[in-house]
Protein backbone atom coordinates (compact mmCIF):
# COMPACT_ATOMS: atom_id res chain seq x y z
CA UNK A 1 0.00 0.00 0.00
CA UNK A 2 1.05 3.50 -1.10
CA UNK A 3 1.31 5.78 1.54
CA UNK A 4 -0.29 9.17 0.73
CA UNK A 5 1.24 12.79 1.31
CA UNK A 6 -0.77 14.91 3.46
CA UNK A 7 -1.00 18.28 1.97
CA UNK A 8 0.42 20.92 4.30
CA UNK A 9 -1.31 24.12 5.39
CA UNK A 10 0.29 26.84 2.90
CA UNK A 11 -0.85 24.54 -0.12
CA UNK A 12 -4.09 24.49 0.80
CA UNK A 13 -4.00 28.12 1.73
CA UNK A 14 -3.11 28.77 -2.05
CA UNK A 15 -5.67 26.43 -3.70
CA UNK A 16 -8.29 28.45 -1.60
CA UNK A 17 -6.64 31.90 -2.20
CA UNK A 18 -6.89 30.58 -6.40
CA UNK A 19 -10.38 28.99 -5.89
CA UNK A 20 -11.66 32.74 -4.79
CA UNK A 21 -10.04 34.49 -7.29
CA UNK A 22 -11.60 32.02 -10.25
CA UNK A 23 -14.71 32.28 -8.74
CA UNK A 24 -14.54 36.33 -8.49
CA UNK A 25 -13.02 36.30 -12.38
CA UNK A 26 -16.25 34.33 -13.49
CA UNK A 27 -19.06 36.74 -11.69
CA UNK A 28 -17.04 39.53 -13.28
CA UNK A 29 -17.60 38.29 -16.32
CA UNK A 30 -21.08 36.92 -16.17
CA UNK A 31 -21.67 40.44 -14.82
CA UNK A 32 -20.00 41.99 -17.49
CA UNK A 33 -21.85 40.15 -20.27
CA UNK A 34 -25.77 40.75 -18.40
CA UNK A 35 -24.69 43.85 -18.33
CA UNK A 36 -24.32 44.03 -22.25
CA UNK A 37 -27.23 42.09 -22.72
CA UNK A 38 -29.47 44.41 -20.55
CA UNK A 39 -30.75 41.32 -18.42
CA UNK A 40 -29.25 42.60 -15.58
CA UNK A 41 -31.60 45.36 -14.55
CA UNK A 42 -34.42 42.70 -14.96
CA UNK A 43 -32.79 40.97 -12.50
CA UNK A 44 -32.36 43.82 -10.00
CA UNK A 45 -36.00 44.73 -10.43
CA UNK A 46 -37.48 41.25 -9.84
CA UNK A 47 -35.44 40.54 -6.57
CA UNK A 48 -36.45 43.88 -5.35
CA UNK A 49 -40.12 43.22 -6.20
CA UNK A 50 -39.66 39.89 -4.70
CA UNK A 51 -38.43 41.70 -1.45
CA UNK A 52 -41.19 44.62 -1.90
CA UNK A 53 -43.93 41.74 -2.14
CA UNK A 54 -42.58 40.01 0.89
CA UNK A 55 -42.68 42.76 3.02
CA UNK A 56 -46.17 43.45 2.01
CA UNK A 57 -47.00 40.08 3.09
CA UNK A 58 -45.37 40.18 5.83
CA UNK A 59 -47.29 43.34 7.32
CA UNK A 60 -50.95 42.62 6.32
CA UNK A 61 -50.17 39.52 8.47
CA UNK A 62 -49.02 41.00 11.49
CA UNK A 63 -52.11 43.57 10.97
CA UNK A 64 -54.66 40.49 10.77
CA UNK A 65 -53.79 39.49 13.82
CA UNK A 66 -55.07 41.96 15.77
CA UNK A 67 -57.99 42.57 14.11
CA UNK A 68 -61.79 40.42 14.16
CA UNK A 69 -63.24 39.13 11.12
CA UNK A 70 -65.66 41.82 11.03
CA UNK A 71 -63.01 44.12 11.05
CA UNK A 72 -61.26 42.26 8.13
CA UNK A 73 -64.83 42.17 5.95
CA UNK A 74 -64.86 46.16 6.47
CA UNK A 75 -61.20 46.54 5.10
CA UNK A 76 -61.99 44.43 2.27
CA UNK A 77 -65.16 46.06 1.29
CA UNK A 78 -63.55 49.87 2.11
CA UNK A 79 -60.18 49.28 -0.31
CA UNK A 80 -61.78 46.83 -3.28
CA UNK A 81 -63.11 49.90 -4.86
Amino acid sequence: MAKRKRKTKTRKKKEIKFLIVITAICFLAALIVSLITGKIPGLIDRVITKRIEGEITKKVEETKKGLTDSDIEKLKKEYKR
